[in-house]
């Protein structure tokens, strides 16, 4: 089970959401993609959202994956914004150069 912690870094909930901001900067995974197409949501009306939440202080987890093989050991981070006024669980990393956020899933939040 991965161990989640609120994000204490001002500097990364600033690059997430400046990345977020610029949605042609957002990378969608096969299954992020099936997440939102499932869902009937786009790309930009979910970054418009995730942008939203930062902004109104949403809180940004931070966890270190370990049960999926192609992601163990890469930090992920995890938001909960409101898409016509339900809530999602949104999980996002960051590639190295920091240039581009990839969503990594995107599904209702229970």
């Amino acid at each position: 089970m991965s161990k989640r912690v609120e994000l204490s870094d001002p500097s990364i909930r600033t690059l997430i959401r400046e990345l977020l901001n610029d949605f042609r900067a957002v990378v969608l995974t096969n299954r992020a993609q099936i997440d939102m197409a499932r869902l009937r949501e786009t790309k930009k009306g979910v970054c418009f959202a995730a942008v939203d939440y930062i902004d109104n202080g949403g809180p940004i987890d931070v966890t270190i994956t370990d049960t999926a093989k192609q992601h163990i050991g890469e930090k992920m981070y995890e938001l909960f914004p409101n898409v016509e006024g339900m809530c999602y669980y949104l999980k996002i990393k960051i590639d190295k150069s920091g240039l581009v956020l990839i969503v990594v899933s995107f599904h209702e939040h229970n």
